[in-house]
């Protein structure tokens, strides 16, 4: 049996649209984040009427509605943000 740890990165804006907020999951913080922006990227346009995103930049994103990614391992809980699986 494999002792290797199945996880998996989690990034969340829980602020933007409203409140709705978006996540996304990926093998690696990177790709995490990267589907958080491009969800972001596509959604923003129609969300606030207009024909580009509200915000230019990933950093701007989370500098303005907070952006918060963590690993987490497959099959266990978690009780807020502060217990996260360590790498």
């Amino acid at each position: 049996m494999s002792k290797r740890t199945q996880s998996f990165w989690l990034s969340s804006c829980p602020d933007v649209f409203g409140g709705y907020g978006l996540m996304a999951t990926g093998a690696t913080r990177k790709a995490a984040e990267n589907a958080l922006w491009a969800a972001y990227e596509k959604s923003s346009p129609e969300w606030n009427g207009w024909e580009k995103p509200f915000h230019k930049t990933f950093k701007s994103l989370g500098d303005w509605h907070g952006v918060h990614t963590r690993k987490l391992e497959i099959g266990k809980a978690y009780l807020g943000d502060n217990e996260v699986a360590r790498e």
